[in-house]
């Protein structure tokens, strides 16, 4: 029960207490004055008529005495009016039966009344006649009362009335600093830095508030220190000075994050001796050319979040296309080179300048140093080349299937289930405990053989089946799950194709609110951090819907390229998971593991290291700091048995 209802009830049950016993007592008043004012009358009434009848009680007048008698008694406000001789034989005795009109019987019940019966002297002369008996009717008394009641119930009603309002507006305006506190804290467990801009009159609240928004100050200000120490670290490691773009630092740190995950092209683009190129077209002309250079390569529409675009040295600039194969970007590069070659003639500078462009394509675990090989040698041939443009691919000899191979593979292990699930493990370093279940799909032919994603996913993208797989691999691990008792976290990737389809995400919500809503098992959603910053506010949506049913969204492949880290603080990730390159590339791991745990701290997030594949790598991970940790050492991926 919340802190207003509990006020509310207290007070509101003493104010109706407290207006009861007021009108109880204005009641009982009532009463008493009522039951004096009978007395009073009857004893005024005997009193006058004894006086009035000793005229006709010396002429022993019966008929006049009864006439007076009479007069009195027909006025309704007496039950009875008796004259008794001295020795009390009754002479006259009028008497009217009790009858109460427009008085609930129940009033007349539990009310109760003594009516008076007043006695007077009626003498003739000096000898007494008698004794004059008046009863006052109780009747008058009680329709005065029952009226008198009325009135009291009346006002009750409405001093009640405004006495709860006035309580309900009066708590409203000393709990609302309260509220403000409250709502500041649940901010704060949220990860979230929220500085109350009102301050409460009351000391206490005041004093409250003020220590909370000097801790979430701090907080903050140490978010943001570690935020700046990491983009200033970042920008002089894998930044590109002169251009913006990452360089070759940066190209080799996402090339062994892709080729552990996925398959698809390369591409080297390099001046020709830019060093006399400079030299010959003076400096400003050299800078512009980079300039639409890049420009260029940008506005092709050949990249996107996913794309590495890379300055290596001063005249080579390198692509990673993951998921494309050179058939789908031979027109692109070709459209590239002819818009670069027609700048360079209108700036009068073409027959100094030359370049080439190389292409290659990789497969999941190729070698950097092979790739590399092959993308120079297309550099190479494309130099040579004799035809205006000079562009060449050298295609990777690993690759055993064709095209054609790959699709009817595919749809072989549809119809199948050639698909199979299988998971690996992340490790809590402190206990070795399993922190989560990480869940991937491979294809198995019918052979026994298994292929990585990145060998057929492109495949998929380009047939559009890759929906089709995360719709199937999504049911299956959410059916392994329906009926599990034990708690358990579990990882499911989730591509920006599936989140950025209502359908599909609908579905999803759905299944999780239907069969796994505040379930022992939690599914943490992990999208890319690219896709991520991409479209934060639209993450930050599903993100609050998967918490609304007890589960989370999570950052995999973690960067510092952002500017800002303020994203992170928008979708509250369960974790944000990084490729150990990052970190062991690093001459200071231990000020770079300082920094980003601060981070992952102050948003409430844990930080997961992925790829650990050596001893030495683990051993300098745990003594950084690092406790969750996943990789080929840490755990072999497992088959589920279907």
């Amino acid at each position: 029960m919340k802190l207003f209802q509990k006020l509310a009830i207290l007070i509101s049950s003493f104010l109706v207490v407290l207006i009861c016993f007021v009108m109880f007592l204005n009641f009982k008043t009532a009463n008493e004055f009522v039951q004096a004012q009978l007395y009073n009358k009857a004893q005024d009434t005997a009193t006058a008529l004894g006086l009035s009848l000793t005229t006709a009680a010396r002429t022993n007048d019966t008929a006049q005495m009864e006439a007076m008698i009479n007069s009195i008694f027909d006025s309704g406000y007496y039950e009875e009016v008796s004259l008794y001789a001295n020795d009390g034989k009754p002479l006259i005795v009028r008497h009217l039966d009790v009858k109460v009109l427009d008085v609930p019987a129940w009033f007349i019940n539990n009310v109760k009344i003594v009516t008076p019966e007043v006695n007077s002297s009626v003498s003739a002369g000096w000898v007494p006649f008698g004794q004059i008996s008046v009863k006052a009717h109780s009747g008058h008394a009680y329709m005065q009362l029952w009226s008198t009641l009325k009135r009291i119930g009346t006002w009750f009603l409405i001093l009640s009335f405004v006495a709860l309002v006035a309580m309900y507006f009066t708590l409203k305006i000393i709990l609302a600093s309260l509220e403000l506190i409250r709502r500041q804290a649940e901010a704060i467990n949220n990860s979230e830095f929220i500085i109350a801009d009102k301050i409460p009159g009351t000391k206490e609240f005041k004093q409250v508030v003020l220590a909370m928004n000097g801790m979430v100050a701090k907080v903050q200000k140490i978010f943001e220190k570690e935020v700046a120490t990491l983009k200033k670290y970042n920008e002089l490691l894998y930044i590109d000075q002169d251009t913006g773009l990452g360089n070759r630092n940066s190209l080799d740190l996402k090339l062994k994050n892709y080729l552990n995950n996925s398959s698809g092209m390369f591409v080297l683009i390099e001046i020709k001796d830019d060093v006399n190129l400079k030299k010959h077209i003076g400096f400003n002309k050299y800078a512009a050319l980079l300039k639409y250079m890049i420009a260029a390569i940008r506005e092709s529409g050949m990249l996107n979040y996913e794309n590495v675009f890379a300055r290596i040295n001063t005249g080579t600039f390198a692509i990673v296309l993951p998921n494309d194969d050179y058939p789908t970007i031979q027109k692109t590069l070709i459209e590239i080179y002819n818009k670069i070659t027609t700048y360079a003639v209108e700036q009068e500078i073409s027959e100094a300048f030359r370049f080439a462009m190389g292409a290659t394509d990789y497969i999941q675990k190729d070698e950097i140093r092979k790739m590399l090989t092959r993308a120079d040698k297309a550099l190479s041939n494309a130099s040579e080349e004799t035809e205006n443009i000079k562009i060449s691919f050298v295609k990777n000899d690993a690759q055993t299937k064709t095209k054609q191979e790959w699709i009817e593979l595919i749809e072989w292990a549809f119809a199948n289930n050639g698909i199979k699930l299988g998971y690996q493990n992340i490790i809590n370093t402190n206990d070795g405990s399993v922190y989560m279940h990480e869940f991937f799909s491979r294809i198995v032919d019918s052979d026994g053989k298994m292929y990585f994603p990145g060998d057929y996913i492109p495949i998929m993208r380009e047939m559009g089946w890759f929906l089709k797989l995360e719709r199937r691999n999504m049911e299956e691990i959410l059916n392994y799950y329906k009926n599990s008792m034990q708690s358990a976290n579990v990882v499911i990737n989730l591509s920006s194709k599936f989140a950025k389809d209502v359908k599909m995400l609908e579905w999803l919500f759905d299944e999780l609110a239907s069969n796994f809503k505040n379930s022992s098992v939690v599914f943490h959603f992990a999208c890319l951090n690219s896709q991520v910053l991409k479209d934060t506010d639209y993450y930050a949506s599903i993100s609050k819907k998967l918490q609304s049913l007890g589960h989370k969204l999570a950052v995999d492949s973690f960067t510092f390229e952002s500017d800002s880290f303020d994203y992170l603080k928008q979708i509250h990730p369960s974790f944000i998971k990084m490729s150990k390159a990052y970190l062991l590339d690093k001459d200071d791991i231990n000020m770079s593991a300082g920094a980003i745990s601060s981070i992952a701290t102050a948003i409430g997030s844990t930080l997961i290291v992925k790829h650990v594949e050596a001893e030495a790598e683990k051993m300098i991970l745990i003594n950084s700091g690092f406790m969750y940790l996943q990789g080929y050492l840490m755990g072999k991926a497992s088959m589920i048995e279907q």
